[in-house]
């Protein structure tokens, strides 16, 4: 046996969740962020995703499947290649911060990518911490924040394409121009503007995608 249960937030431990400045009280207000926590302990790994990363990045069956079959790096489903070396040197790193076991988890914040569903990738801060217990015993946790408010237009559009994609497949006709479907935007980090992209044609989201990625993120 290699895998267990999906890991619940209540199990979690209190210091991991302080020092990535998460609440210890309900897993609801995760419903917007993009969390990955991963549990190693006496050789069975468990996974966390949050309701935002497994509608918006990849599911946790997908995450368990790859697992189990040992298909690849589960990290490689939503890190892309280029990123995966910094990766596991940030892991490394917070190995290397732990003199002895169960001190309490230094979190780092660094620039990073993630591939989101329809594999557009956009640019992150990446939270990182990971929480050592005992010798059989870890949590590591990531949580992934859209850089800027073109990240995050990026992102909601992934999203839309995504709900909009799913609604024609169980409809088998034209996407409804009904939006009440459709899962409410992330929430930009500070005083960043929120795009709406709810009313957008198929179409013109992908000009819009296309015209941030043809100039480096930027409108003209």
């Amino acid at each position: 046996k290699v895998s267990g249960p999906p890991l619940s937030w209540l199990e979690l431990p209190k210091s991991l969740l302080e020092a990535t400045g998460n609440s210890t009280n309900t897993e609801a207000c995760m419903s917007s962020k993009w969390i990955f926590i991963r549990e190693n302990h006496k050789g069975i790994a468990r996974f966390f995703v949050s309701p935002a990363f497994e509608r918006d990045v990849v599911t946790w069956e997908r995450i368990q499947k790859c697992w189990e079959n040992n298909e690849k790096e589960v990290i490689s489903l939503f890190v892309p290649g280029s990123e995966t070396p910094g990766y596991f040197r940030k892991l490394a790193h917070q190995i290397s911060l732990y003199a002895k076991p169960d001190t309490h988890p230094p979190a780092t914040r660094s620039s990073s990518k993630i591939m989101m569903c329809g594999n557009i990738m956009i640019d992150v801060d990446m939270i990182f911490c990971v929480h050592i217990l005992n010798l059989d015993h870890s949590f590591a946790l990531c949580e992934f924040l859209p850089k800027n408010s073109e990240e995050l237009a990026t992102a909601n559009a992934a999203r839309y394409m995504n709900s909009a994609s799913a609604a024609n497949s169980k409809s088998k006709g034209s996407v409804s121009s009904s939006t009440a479907s459709i899962p409410s935007p992330i929430r930009p980090q500070g005083n960043q503007p929120l795009f709406l992209l709810d009313g957008w044609e198929n179409n013109e989201i992908d000009e819009y995608i296309s015209l941030l990625k043809g100039n480096g993120g930027k409108k003209e």
